[in-house]
């Protein structure tokens, strides 16, 4: 056995064992053994019973000596082929087993017995013999059969094969001119695949499938492969056949076309299913048939989409025989898609009931976030995904409904724009060049850009870069409060993307998402206003674009106050701080990288700033870049007031003190918010007349607070009059609830009741 095992095993059976030699395993080759069994010892005992060697034997698990039954394995059946324990033609591997798995002859002392029951049956013979050494169970991967979960066992048959190994050149030229998403899988598994392909084993023992076309001698000495049904009729001499399934064509028999006299009959095989699949460009037209100019004018197809399983099945066997009859790939794109799992990583099963119905996930959520959930996953960067009802959830919660509620918000403008105009709608307004304001400019902008963006990544079959830029698109949109009058355009106007109003946008967009995450960090609402944010970043460009959208950044965060943007970061204890990419430089760089790593250190502020504009710089000799050093912005005030945060885009502060009027701003914002929000609730529309009346619940304090505010709110409400007293009770209510506006602190005596009246 072998030395690792033996060490494994020793102490546990050998109480006194004694090891007399060592001997590595190819100086046992050709030594012959004693048998187990003398069942074959007359036919294959001059050939058989010596000890071969093979690399597909390890030393990391089992006794190192692997028993060859090369009826039942693969590699057995290579290996005994190779050292010629039989030759495949005239002596064949032994195969005792009849087709439901029960011994035959010559195992005549297990004879009828099922192969598994017959186990414990052997080990007991064995034993009495004195030929058995150790019993154990040992766990080891062994296949089951996934419909009757029963154990599985290989055989070797005799099949027609188609001969890929000699095709296998060709296979992996016509690979290469075929294009893949994602192209690792082209590279890496198909290709792997393709070179070290087998012959390819077309038929199968069933009676149910398209029977193979080959007619045959008894003796196999002739054979005619039929092309077509004229050409069987003709063969054979049985006229109007048009049924070709077995129990047709079966009973057809054809004279011997050499003239012996002999009668060849069907071969009693039929064709692996995924064969039919192959031909399916071919069958699918009838070709040769019929149908040539159509089928030359489609083949080979433009795209074609399945998961990766099929790079050993649907996509293998189109191009197998793509290649053999024309020499080439039957396809030119192909997408590769991951395989859905349960929840749990195992693979779905109708058995095990381990996933959600797809038809109740569809009625619950929608088909369109299930095709999003799905098409923003792994699955279409051709890896596994993880079903999970609650992302398609998320799906609904975190992009429809905002994009829904987007849509909704625009009808509401549309219906605000009629009732107040009187005019009709005219959705060309959105192609106006006299837009004015710089958000409605970047909605037009933006939607043209997601749209190229989008025909590009569809037209490379990058179905995994659309939903990210949709996705981000409708966030965007959402977030934007800006007058909105805008219609997604079917098509691309390249004419109307302005990039210099995307990327100043796209500024904006980065300073609100800080600002927005420092709020979160303070526990500030977005509805309580603050004094001041200031932005520091020492790129002019990106503080003249911040400038420039001053008004609708005070808008996003709530800022009655100042945004301060200044590329002077310094005043506001803001300092650069550069830190080399240890792994590059220092691979680069060796022994240097010490030396350059302090002159890196002593970089000044104005040195920094020089590097962040060319994105790079010369350190002892050595020319850095910016992907090997790393500059950021960092707040080192003191100012008990001030909270900050270090972002790509320089140092956001934010001043976080709140004063008696921006609070009571706040209560205001969260009365009117309280309004629309009891509006919606009630079903009401935008032109729904109703009046607001509020009332204090414990303390008239908080209404004599909002009642000094009373035209902001009601600017706010757009429309809405608003009372500080209770509604007369001939006035009929449509809907009343109570809330603290007070978000900070809490405070009971902040506690309104809102009522809307008609």
């Amino acid at each position: 056995m072998a030395l690792h095992y033996f060490g494994r095993i020793s102490a546990k059976i050998f109480q006194k064992a004694k090891t007399n030699g060592k001997f590595k395993g190819a100086e046992l080759v050709g030594l012959k053994y004693e048998p187990l069994y003398d069942f074959y010892r007359a036919e294959f005992g001059s050939v058989a019973f010596k000890v071969v060697s093979d690399d597909y034997v390890t030393n990391t698990s089992g006794t190192g000596i692997v028993h060859q039954a090369p009826g039942f394995g693969e590699d057995d059946y290579r290996v005994c082929l190779k050292h010629g324990i039989f030759d495949g033609k005239e002596v064949l591997p032994p195969c005792p087993l009849d087709d439901v798995g029960r011994f035959v002859s010559p195992i005549e002392k297990f004879k009828g017995m099922y192969i598994k029951d017959a186990d414990h049956h052997i080990c007991d013979d064995l034993r009495e013999r004195l030929r058995l050494f150790k019993k154990e169970a040992i766990a080891h991967k062994y296949p089951f059969c996934w419909r009757s979960d029963t154990p599985l066992i290989y055989r070797t048959i005799p099949s027609w094969f188609v001969a890929v190994t000699e095709l296998r050149e060709r296979l992996l030229e016509n690979n290469k001119r075929t294009y893949w998403v994602p192209e690792h899988v082209q590279e890496g598994r198909f290709h792997n695949w393709l070179a070290d392909c087998k012959d390819w084993t077309i038929s199968r023992s069933r009676y149910w499938g398209t029977p193979i076309p080959i007619w045959m001698s008894d003796e196999g000495e002739e054979m005619v492969a039929v092309g077509s049904v004229a050409e069987l009729e003709q063969l054979s001499g049985v006229k109007g056949i048009t049924n070709l399934h077995r129990q047709y064509i079966d009973g057809i028999t054809i004279p011997s076309q050499k003239g012996t006299g002999k009668i060849l009959k069907r071969v009693t095989d039929v064709f692996d299913c995924w064969f039919e699949s192959g031909s399916m460009p071919y069958a699918q037209n009838h070709y040769p048939f019929e149908n040539a100019e159509k089928f030359k004018n489609t083949f080979p197809a433009d795209f074609i989409a399945e998961g990766l399983d099929q790079t050993r099945g649907w996509f293998y066997t189109l191009l197998v025989l793509g290649t053999a009859l024309f020499d080439t790939c039957p396809f030119q794109n192909v997408i590769v898609n991951g395989l859905v799992l349960a929840e749990d990583g195992s693979k779905m099963s109708k058995s095990k009931k381990n996933y959600p119905d797809p038809k109740l996930v569809i009625d619950e959520h929608g088909s369109d976030a299930l095709r999003l959930y799905l098409i923003n996953s792994p699955v279409v960067r051709a890896e596994p995904l993880k079903f999970k009802e609650a992302g398609v959830r998320d799906v609904v919660k975190d992009v429809l409904l905002q994009w829904y509620n987007a849509y909704r918000f625009f009808v509401q403008a549309v219906r605000r724009y009629v009732t107040e105009t009187g005019e009709p709608f005219n959705s060309d307004i959105a192609n106006s060049a006299k837009i004015e304001n710089i958000m409605d400019k970047w909605i037009v902008s933006s939607s043209n850009s997601l749209l190229k963006a989008i025909a590009e990544e569809m037209k490379a079959y990058r179905l995994y870069n659309v939903t990210p830029k949709l996705e981000t698109f409708i966030d965007h949109l959402t977030r934007c409060e800006a007058s909105v009058h805008f219609e997604m355009l079917p098509q691309c106007d390249e004419s109307k993307i302005d990039l210099e109003i995307e990327r100043t946008v796209e500024a904006m967009q980065s300073v609100v998402k800080v600002g927005r995450t420092l709020r979160v960090r303070k526990n500030i609402p977005s509805r309580t206003p603050v004094s001041e944010f200031i932005v520091c970043n020492v790129d002019e460009d990106f503080i003249r674009r911040v400038k420039e959208m001053d008004y609708f950044i005070k808008k996003e965060l709530n800022v009655h106050g100042n945004i301060v943007a200044t590329s002077d970061i310094r005043q506001y204890s803001v300092k650069l701080e550069a830190s080399p990419d240890n792994r590059l430089l220092g691979q680069r760089l060796g022994k240097k990288f010490r030396e350059v790593n302090q002159a890196i250190k002593s970089l000044t502020h104005e040195q920094l700033v020089q590097f962040l504009k060319t994105r790079e710089v010369v350190l002892c000799g050595e020319r850095i870049t910016s992907e090997e050093l790393i500059v950021i912005s960092k707040f080192v005030g003191t100012e008990k007031n001030y909270f900050a945060d270090d972002c790509s885009n320089g140092t956001l502060i934010l001043n976080t003190e709140v004063s008696q009027e921006l609070m009571e701003l706040g209560f205001c914002r969260e009365t009117t918010s309280m309004v629309q929000q009891l509006r919606k609730k009630a079903g009401l529309n935008f032109d729904d007349k109703v009046d607001v009346f509020v009332t204090g619940k414990s303390s008239p304090q908080i209404v004599e607070i909002l009642k000094k505010h009373t035209s902001f709110i009601e600017q706010h409400l757009k429309g809405m009059q608003v009372f500080f007293e209770t509604p007369k009770s001939e006035r009929p209510v449509v809907i009343s609830s109570e809330m603290n506006v007070d978000r900070i602190n809490n405070d009971n005596d902040h506690v309104v009741v809102v009522t809307l009246v008609r």
